[in-house]
């Protein structure tokens, strides 16, 4: 896991898997449920937002493309691609990302404490089959809600220590 730095050999890694957490990963853009039918989304009115301005970033963005995401509980994952890389512009990307969806969160329903966690995970993505392993994991992860280490308020399944 990386917090904060790009240690990447450029220009070989443009792809990269990005995780943003809610500040003290409370759960503030929604919630999973289990029914009869499966597990349903339940955004917030800031997890309706984010999704507004993750939409609008992944359409308006020319220097990174947004190739998919998913908006969970407390955090959100990306999984985007650099047209041009630098450190730079990966910085530049993430305080983007968090200013944006945080300008549409705020638009919807003022709040005075932060938003985004000042950390976030990201990982470089170095085959193209782990490229398509994180897109689908990012399709189905909310039905899979339960075994994610970001899940503190919901019960967990057993697994026995080995």
């Amino acid at each position: 896991m990386n917090t904060n730095k790009t240690n990447s050999p450029w220009p070989a890694h443009r792809v990269q898997f990005i995780t943003l957490c809610t500040h003290e990963k409370q759960t503030t853009l929604g919630r999973i449920y289990k029914d009869k039918n499966g597990f349903v989304w339940q955004p917030t009115v800031w997890g309706m937002a984010a999704e507004e301005g993750l939409r609008k970033l992944k359409l308006s963005s020319q220097l990174v493309l947004i190739q998919d995401y998913v908006i969970m509980p407390n955090h959100v994952h990306l999984l985007v691609l650099y047209r041009r890389c630098n450190d730079r512009v990966v910085k530049w990307f993430i305080s983007h990302c968090k200013h944006t969806m945080a300008q549409h969160m705020l638009k919807a329903q003022n709040a005075n404490e932060p938003i985004w966690e000042t950390s976030y995970s990201s990982h470089y993505v170095q085959r193209e089959h782990t490229q398509l392993a994180l897109s689908q994991n990012i399709r189905e992860h909310k039905t899979r809600w339960h075994y994610d280490s970001l899940n503190t308020f919901l019960p967990r399944p057993y697994s026995p220590k080995v």
